[in-house]
């Protein structure tokens, strides 16, 4: 058995030239399919993740209550954030497993 997560970023809905606020040119329609008898380690690998890169904004709180928005990893106003390339390159590293 295999466990699918789904998930989309921007919207299908036409945008302005040039775009207004809160618009976006790019609709992406994403999945990660698991076996479902490894998911587990999947996922606490993820949170391990998130709490090593993000403990400061995960605080006291549950890691798995906190989200690593895309759009908050590659703006261009941290482009340079080498913290957050680390943290996409693992993320990434561990989809590809």
């Amino acid at each position: 058995m295999f466990l699918i997560y789904v998930d989309e970023s921007g919207s299908p809905d036409r945008h302005d030239e040039p775009l207004l606020s809160g618009q976006t040119p790019v609709f992406v329609l994403s999945a990660l399919v698991l076996q479902a008898d490894s998911w587990r380690l999947v996922d606490r690998a993820y949170l391990n993740l998130k709490k090593r890169f993000f403990s400061e904004a995960i605080g006291n709180e549950r890691a798995e209550l906190f989200e690593a928005k895309g759009k908050n990893q590659i703006a261009p106003r941290i482009a340079g954030d080498r913290r957050r390339q680390t943290f996409l390159r693992m993320a990434f590293q561990l989809c590809a497993q």
